[in-house]
């Protein structure tokens, strides 16, 4: 299929058209009499397509992610998914981080950097708790990546992360049975 992405500050100029010209414009993009597109992208967190830069548990050190919440996107970038899938219900989502918490990296900042090896564990729990937030609201994740261009710097502009290989299979090894222990995997 062909698709795009759901920056948050995509979704929050949507949401600023009257409900008409968005219905509209989504359903051109999105409906069968339009592009038809069929995958899209959600922003785990912020992007350097953001109007702020975010995560969903910026609580430095909450190791238990007692603090994790999806609010940021509850305004605007749910609400544009939610009206995607009325026009285009087989709509095929995945996500892709463009940097995990700040406290989960060696430079404490959501700009460059390298995720730390000792968070791993708990990073691979964020996503769990992602992919479980988004369900609830009615948004299936069907397929993600471990990190957005897991090399790129950015100049420290915009929320990045270097993941290594080596860290990518690490972390897909700890994420695969945690996930199977949620039900993500399912056949369709």
């Amino acid at each position: 299929g062909l698709g795009v992405s759901f920056p948050e500050a995509s979704c929050h100029l949507l949401m600023r058209l009257k409900p008409e010209q968005r219905a509209a414009l989504l359903g051109d993009i999105f409906g069968p009499a339009g592009l038809n597109l069929s995958v899209g992208r959600i922003h785990l967190g912020s992007s350097g397509y953001s109007r702020h830069f975010y995560t969903y548990d910026d609580t430095p050190g909450d190791v238990a992610l007692k603090r994790f919440s999806i609010d940021e996107d509850r305004p605007e970038v749910l609400p544009v998914i939610r009206e995607i899938q009325r026009i285009n219900p087989d709509m095929f989502f995945f996500s892709s981080p463009w940097s995990p918490p700040a406290w989960m990296k060696d430079n404490d900042s959501l700009c460059g950097g390298n995720l730390r090896d000792d968070r791993m564990d708990v990073y691979t729990d964020y996503f769990v708790k992602f992919f479980q937030a988004y369900a609830r609201e009615g948004v299936r994740i069907r397929a993600f990546t471990m990190q957005n261009e897991p090399t790129a710097n950015q100049d420290r502009n915009s929320p990045t992360c270097i993941v290594n290989p080596t860290q990518e299979v690490s972390a897909i090894k700890m994420l695969m049975p945690k996930l199977k222990a949620t039900g993500f995997f399912r056949t369709e």
